[in-house]
């Protein structure tokens, strides 16, 4: 197998893979413009898979319980707001959080969040 960086030369091979088998799960990425680094992993001169680095942005908040529900509530808009203009500011287009229960999944969704397509895991490279 070879690793090498995704071109532009790749780019109507990968839109093909992504219409045969993903055009329902999830819009074709832009390789070039919003990935920290894209690369194809190729054999024989054929492409297997594709891959990037997108860099996420995470919403990270720590609340005060013992404060009031609508003064928390008031501030958890003001800070996705927040989040969402350091993200326009940086060229990011999604904000996530990652909730712990269902209680908090469902108050989030109150504003806008949703829940992502298919689910999210993590790898610590540090």
């Amino acid at each position: 197998m070879n690793i090498r960086l995704f071109t532009l030369e790749d780019l109507e091979k990968v839109r093909k893979l992504h219409e045969l088998y993903f055009f329902e799960e999830f819009e074709f990425p832009n390789f070039v413009q919003e990935f920290l680094g894209s690369f194809i992993i190729e054999e024989n001169n054929e492409i297997i898979l594709v891959a990037g680095v997108r860099p996420i942005a995470e919403l990270v908040a720590i609340t005060d319980m013992s404060k009031s529900v609508k003064s928390r509530v008031i501030a958890l808009k003001e800070a996705t707001k927040v989040g969402m203009n350091i993200c326009r500011h940086n060229g990011l287009d999604q904000l996530h959080c990652f909730v712990q229960g269902d209680k908090w999944a469902r108050q989030v969704q109150t504003i806008n969040f949703r829940p992502t397509k298919g689910k999210a895991l993590v790898i610590d490279v540090g």
